[in-house]
């Protein structure tokens, strides 16, 4: 288990001092990608193949978001890898040890030169330190699109602040861009990102959202460019624990 603590800024909150779930996803990511920094021969053979670690799937499960000013532990636990993808547990607990937020997720090998999956050693892999699954209900990292066609929205481009190191649109300023078409009555406790494609700033990016969707109460919203489907967002409700 790897952790890392943050203190709910003014500029992480939304109306009203909870923590903005979009940063609540950025605690998230940098708790997992420092956690990859620290396992040392894993981080050097990245760097000297040309390797990164993409993020594939995340599944999210919403206890409580926290508010201005709360001290926050964020934990990470790496529990397998196999062929082209490594898995794990993330979630940020509140100070009394609470558990506010709760994430599955997938991390894809994929070669930077290619954007190709790419298979890391089985030597490099055994280095890994590795942690039992947290209890959850894991879901499939496929979101089905629902049939019929979506009601498609008003496109816009990727913006050069909305980048990340890699020059692509990063994960959680695409999740901005799909909240704001959200119903402002809209609730739910769970979400299903799966990535399949990346964007760069300057691409016309075209959402789209399915209302009648299997799951009561649910809606899948898409991302594409001018080429690809990029990004599948899946909004619900989990049945009470």
């Amino acid at each position: 288990m790897f952790q890392i603590e943050r203190t709910v800024a003014i500029s992480d909150t939304a109306p009203g001092g909870q923590l903005r779930l979009s940063h609540a996803l950025d605690y998230l990511l940098e708790c997992e990608c420092f956690q990859m920094d620290s396992e040392d021969e894993f981080s050097v053979y990245l760097r000297n193949h040309g390797t990164a670690v993409f993020l594939a799937f995340r599944q999210v499960e919403i206890f409580r978001l926290p508010s201005y000013a709360e001290h926050l532990a964020i934990r990470t636990n790496v529990y397998e890898s196999k062929n082209f993808f490594g898995f794990r547990n993330t979630a940020i607990y509140d100070g009394q040890g609470s558990l506010c937020v709760l994430c599955a997720a997938i991390g894809a090998f994929v070669d930077r030169a290619t954007g190709r999956p790419a298979k890391i050693p089985a030597e490099i892999i055994r280095g890994f330190h590795f942690d039992p699954p947290l209890p959850m209900e894991y879901l499939s990292r496929k979101i089905a699109l629902p049939s019929g066609e979506p009601e498609r929205l008003a496109p816009f481009r990727v913006k050069a602040h909305q980048a990340d190191m890699y020059g692509h649109f990063n994960s959680n300023r695409s999740f901005d861009e799909v909240t704001e078409y959200l119903p402002a009555d809209f609730r739910f406790n769970r979400l299903r990102l799966e990535y399949k494609a990346q964007a760069k700033p300057g691409e016309l990016i075209t959402p789209a959202v399915y209302r009648d969707v299997p799951t009561p109460g649910a809606l899948t919203f898409t991302l594409s460019n001018e080429s690809a489907l990029c990004t599948v967002f899946e909004f619900s409700t989990a049945a009470p624990v």
